[in-house]
């Protein structure tokens, strides 16, 4: 009459009988992992040296059964690469299935980029970063460079992907 509903590990509800256009040809009506948190991002640039420097990071996921939702804000701070490395955003708390997974910037502020400029991102096949790009050209989009970020930029990014 109160408390949590709880499955054995490895088990979970099964929806087989609630049928559909593809009754019966899932992989999996067994909904069996749902996990909610928060984690650390970490800028990277393409160097490699994860020493990107940032104030107030903030991730947090949901986990509902393959699909992981994320939201990051991210504030940097002090410089500690050159401007020209291209950079991401890892730590993401799941590493992703293989394929290119969407991935939104919402909010970019404090930006060392062009006026009219735009940004997109998209989740890494089968890492845990996330790669930031600039729409600056007609023909597409470049790697956002550490120094676009610039001092205090600002990024309010999330993305979807399966594992």
């Amino acid at each position: 009459t109160s408390g949590n509903v709880v499955v054995a590990s490895g088990n979970g509800i099964d929806f087989a009988a609630t049928g559909g256009p593809d009754a019966g040809s899932g992989t999996s009506e067994l909904f069996d992992d749902y996990e909610e948190g928060t984690f650390s991002p970490i800028i990277v640039p393409s160097t490699g040296d994860t020493g990107g420097y940032y104030s107030t990071p903030l991730g947090k996921y949901t986990k509902i059964g393959r699909l992981v939702n994320v939201s990051i804000v991210l504030e940097n701070g002090s410089d500690s690469v050159t401007s020209t490395d291209t950079l991401g955003l890892g730590g993401l708390p799941f590493t992703p299935a293989s394929g290119n997974w969407a991935a939104s910037v919402g909010l970019g502020d404090s930006l060392a980029i062009t006026a009219g400029h735009s940004l997109g991102a998209f989740v890494l096949d089968a890492t845990a970063r996330i790669r930031l790009m600039v729409w600056d050209a007609t023909s597409g989009m470049t790697q956002m460079t550490y120094g676009e970020l610039s001092n205090r930029g600002y990024l309010i990014v999330s993305a979807s992907y399966n594992v």
